[in-house]
């Protein structure tokens, strides 16, 4: 669509009254004009003249420029939007767009720091479209043509077919079709008013989802469970004092750590002058390349767990043996043959339990479900329990807190509250 004064110029140039070069000259100066009127600078408490420049939908299509020259400043800005509208100019909306293919677009659009969190959500992508028929068919439908009704009838079919909990249908109805038709919006391939995600009722798939219920017993490890678990790590202790996946365990079971932040456990990070273990890296496993590599712990936070005197005990058991082997790694549990990785540590936990029978979990997992409650019931607060953990202070109550009370201590904390208080005589 051409503008008024593009015409005026175009009629000029025909006339022969101005030649092309001079049009050119008069367009810019013209566009400059309306661009540094659409986006004027001010001055920062810095002394910075600066300008936030929104050239495309969503936190990535925004732009601040500073500059300390203002005539600088005003260059950059018509420097910077005519590139844009170029860049605009060229975009074209593709005739046959399918989900698959907008699926793959939110994907890229993540900047993922490792492959794990990509991998994970395209294992799950096959998991729900490969394999339901009804995914199939809407995997290669133009994300334009599909409707609400398309949407509710796949998320009752992955819901029925796996017998998924309502906090995961929500997580994968958010992953599959929220972020992807947002990203299309962002994209500009559709309107917010084309995404069928507006209209979608999800009561509709929810009602058939499994709602989960645990008990503090389905999810943490009783007493005599951890004493059965203790003595079969004494066992191979016994057996093979230089196998170190069964001293992670013991250590996770005093401290709480993930098997990743286990496997990356270095020396330089204890502290034992100052009591403190340094949790600041977690070990992860790249699909891609079948190799471990060392990245930040889950959340991104280093925190300190202090060493108490059982774990002081196993720590320089560990470094007393590794002296003795001539082990001179720098993890915490190297060998011989190179630091036991995130793998073993957890599946030394999984061979116990199939080899002993145990009902109970007594994973990794549920061990810090299990020092999480009991810290609870002990009275510390959820914030040092979040911070002990590496949680925030809501994922530690909603997923990792429950009950280990006794029948009898209810009855005590029953008798106290509700127990009257007689009042004296006047």
């Amino acid at each position: 669509m051409t503008t008024d004064y593009e015409e005026m110029l175009q009629l000029l140039i025909n006339s022969g009254k101005i030649t092309l070069e001079t049009a050119q000259e008069l367009f810019m100066l013209i566009r400059r004009k309306e661009i540094l009127k659409k986006y004027q600078p001010k001055m920062g408490k810095d002394g910075l003249w600066y300008v936030n420049i929104r050239f495309a939908r969503g936190p990535s299509g925004r732009k601040t420029i500073r500059k300390k020259d203002l005539d600088e400043l005003q260059d950059e800005i018509f420097k910077f939007v005519l590139e844009n509208d170029n860049k605009h100019a060229s975009f074209k909306i593709p005739e046959f767009l399918p989900y698959s293919k907008a699926f793959t677009n939110w994907i890229t659009a993540q900047h993922y720091k490792n492959h794990n969190t990509e991998q994970r959500n395209l294992r799950e992508y096959k998991r729900f479209f490969d394999r339901l028929k009804s995914g199939r068919k809407l995997a290669n439908t133009d994300i334009r043509d599909i409707k609400p009704s398309d949407i509710e009838g796949l998320m009752v079919d992955a819901v029925s077919q796996y017998h998924l909990t309502s906090r995961k249908s929500k997580e994968d109805y958010h992953m599959f079709f929220e972020c992807v038709y947002e990203q299309a919006v962002v994209d500009q391939y559709i309107q917010q008013t084309d995404n069928p995600c507006v209209f979608i009722r999800k009561n509709r798939f929810l009602q058939y989802a499994r709602k989960e219920t645990f008990d503090g017993k389905e999810r943490t490890i009783p007493d005599n469970v951890s004493e059965m678990i203790q003595d079969a790590i004494d066992h191979d202790h016994d057996k093979k004092e230089d196998y170190m996946p069964p001293y992670a365990c013991e250590i996770s079971a005093m401290t709480g750590l993930r098997c990743g932040e286990l496997a990356g456990l270095l020396w330089s990070d204890v502290d034992e002058d100052a009591g403190y273990i340094r949790v600041c890296r977690s070990q992860k496993y790249d699909e891609k390349t079948k190799s471990y590599y060392l990245d930040d712990t889950k959340n991104g936070v280093i925190r300190c767990v202090p060493i108490t005197d059982q774990i002081r005990n196993v720590l320089r058991r560990i470094k007393a043996i590794q002296k003795t082997y001539g082990i001179t790694g720098d993890y915490v549990f190297s060998t011989s043959k190179g630091a036991a990785n995130n793998r073993q540590i957890s599946d030394y936990m999984f061979n116990k339990k199939k080899q002993y029978n145990i009902d109970h979990p007594i994973s990794i997992h549920a061990q810090r479900r299990t020092i999480n409650s009991r810290m609870e019931n002990n009275g510390v607060s959820a914030s040092v329990r979040a911070s002990l953990l590496g949680h925030t202070e809501r994922t530690n109550i909603s997923n990792y807190t429950y009950d280990l009370s006794s029948l009898e201590d209810k009855r005590e904390a029953l008798a106290i509250s509700g127990s009257r208080v007689k009042k004296p005589d006047t």
